[in-house]
């Protein structure tokens, strides 16, 4: 604060004490004020990643301000009281880790839950991963792998769609594999590392304290599939490697006339068609979006006709999008163009596979009479996510439309033993008709 004062201070050119006694004012309770309502508002989140990541930094910069850590190592010269404070300490994050697990205790399963699924994707390909950005379209598979061998009430209570590990260094892990993470390590190792001087200190501290707040954040949360936080993440890079200075690389260009004139045309031609290109490409998402959001708005309405319509003009720009091509599908398969809907839908599972995706595939199999394709749907979104009802029910009404009386009385009572996570209207709805199905095997007509 006294810096940035005595900064901009500097650079007033009024003599008047009235200025300079404003500017004082601002700079020393408007940035107080910010980080009070700063304060506020991540507490209203609730979000204990982001409770953590500020503890940290905190931490982090009293140290940098009060070598905290200095005087706590001349005080606990003595082995008695070294061993009293490692005690204190060992409580107080005892006590903290247990109150953030317990305040929202489901959560916090779920995502051990996740990040033990997501340690089987990287064991499987350690080496390259299953593929950059492609975590969405593998995890729920193995997921409904893991639930066809392991069926613990806890962890079928917690597990949900997933699409991101929670942990970006895991994501990252399982999407590049080992490969990935060393040429990630490179760049890292040059971003964190120590230069001694005192030239930019300020924005050196700033850039640092910032990447350490979303560094600790990253390994609860998802930050790298929000676009805002990347760019801040790109600015605080930036700043770091303005505030190194001389010890950042850099290319040297030979004084050369010539040379330097092909050069700034070199770099002209490739700015200019990176920005027509740029330009054209955001011009084509744009009108994507718009075609995207007026097909849901269809939807709204059961407007199906219309709305295919508009997914089919929005096709073209994400018909490698699997949220795209999943609303799509289901939207295909409600108005009753089945085939389609198959076509789309198997499509979608290449960039993201849910229960959604799996429910809807066997419903457009079991209408058009394919019953093992519609029971194999059914049962890998019933093992994707065992703590839900409705792929279950729908399995249980094919094999009574099929026939399959065994099946579907075996079914039929699991469904109406199955552990409720949270009680709903259709779930009452759905053991109703469970129940009405089982009392036809059990009072058979005639």
């Amino acid at each position: 604060k006294e810096f940035v004062t005595m900064l901009v201070q500097s650079n007033i050119k009024s003599d008047s004490a009235r200025i300079k006694k404003i500017t004082q004012f601002i700079f020393a309770y408007v940035p107080l004020t910010a980080i009070i309502l700063i304060s506020i508002t991540i507490l209203s989140t609730e979000s204990r990643a982001s409770w953590i990541a500020l503890i940290v930094d905190l931490l982090y910069l009293l140290e940098l301000k009060y070598h905290i850590s200095n005087s706590i190592r001349i005080k606990l010269r003595n082995k008695f009281p070294k061993l009293i404070f490692i005690i204190l300490l060992a409580t107080i994050l005892s006590i903290g880790a247990f109150s953030f697990y317990n305040f929202k205790k489901d959560s916090a399963d779920g995502r051990v839950f996740i990040w033990k699924v997501t340690t089987k994707m990287i064991s499987d390909k350690p080496l390259y991963g299953v593929g950059f950005d492609l975590f969405k379209a593998h995890y729920m598979n193995y997921q409904a792998a893991y639930f066809s061998k392991n069926n613990q009430v806890d962890e079928v209570l917690v597990a949900d769609n997933t699409h991101y590990a929670f942990n970006e260094g895991l994501q990252f892990l399982a999407e590049n594999g080992i490969i990935g993470l060393i040429l990630l390590s490179g760049p890292i190792l040059i971003i964190l590392k120590n230069v001694n001087n005192k030239q930019n200190l300020c924005e050196r501290i700033i850039a640092k304290s910032g990447l350490l707040t979303f560094i600790v954040f990253a390994l609860f949360s998802y930050p790298m599939q929000i676009l805002p936080i990347k760019l801040i993440v790109v600015l605080l890079l930036a700043m770091l490697s303005h505030a190194e200075g001389s010890y950042a690389f850099y290319f040297k260009i030979i004084k050369n006339n010539v040379i330097i004139r092909i050069c700034k045309l070199g770099f002209s031609l490739v700015g200019l068609i990176t920005i027509y290109h740029l330009f054209t490409y955001t011009n084509k998402l744009e009108k994507g979006y718009i075609a995207w959001n007026n097909a849901l708005i269809c939807l709204q309405y059961r407007d199906f006709k219309e709305s295919i319509l508009y997914f089919k003009e929005a096709y073209p720009v994400f018909q490698k999008n699997g949220d795209f091509l999943m609303h799509y599908g289901k939207t295909l398969e409600d108005s009753g163009e089945l085939s389609k809907a198959v076509f789309v839908l198997i499509k979608a599972q290449h960039y993201q596979d849910n229960f959604i995706i799996e429910t809807t595939l066997g419903d457009c199999y079991k209408a058009v009479k394919q019953y093992r394709k519609a029971e194999s749907a059914y049962l890998k979104a019933i093992n994707m996510i065992p703590g839900k009802f409705h792929a279950a029910y729908m399995l249980m009404k094919l094999y009574d439309d099929s026939n399959q009386s065994q099946k579907a009385a075996s079914l039929g009572s699991k469904i109406l033993n199955k552990t409720v996570k949270k009680p709903s209207y259709e779930i009452d709805q759905i053991k109703l008709e469970v129940k009405k199905i089982l009392k036809k095997y059990k009072n058979p007509m005639g």
